[in-house]
């Protein structure tokens, strides 16, 4: 995912949450996939009655995720990471990665690759990395 100069290479599924107030999200998760669905539920569920509007992530009780974390990029252009100990963190860095890939991917963003590039060197060398690309818009 980019937006402006910020890249996020995020290889799993990417859901479109709009707030009740208009806002628009994308939310991406990796790891256990039971825990990726309930949290994606929980947090479109808090999306859906405007608990969430207006407020920055780190306010947000999320529930700990053992076992999976999530990214979030939002229309205003802030990229949100959370931790499996449910703490939000504003991503302020040029790239972002996440997941058992992230750091191979990162390395290569850093150095310079595509996107794309830097996800099929994340799969050489992870076997629990996807290589499937999925561009999207916020």
């Amino acid at each position: 995912m980019t937006y402006g100069t910020k890249k996020v290479q995020i290889p799993t599924k990417i859901w479109k949450i709009k707030q009740k107030d208009g806002t628009k999200e994308l939310l991406a998760g990796c790891g256990n996939w039971d825990q990726v669905k309930g949290f994606v539920a929980w947090y479109e569920s808090k999306a859906l009655n405007g608990e969430v509007e207006g407020e920055e992530p780190r306010f947000l009780e999320a529930p700990m995720i053992a076992e999976a974390s999530f990214s979030m990029l939002n229309d205003r252009g802030e990229i949100w990471y959370l931790s499996g100990q449910g703490q939000w963190v504003e991503i302020s860095e040029d790239h972002h990665t996440m997941g058992s890939g992230g750091d191979f991917a990162l390395g290569a963003l850093e150095a310079g690759a595509t996107e794309e590039k830097a996800l099929k060197i994340a799969h050489k060398y992870d076997a629990h990395t996807g290589h499937l690309i999925t561009k999207s818009k916020v």
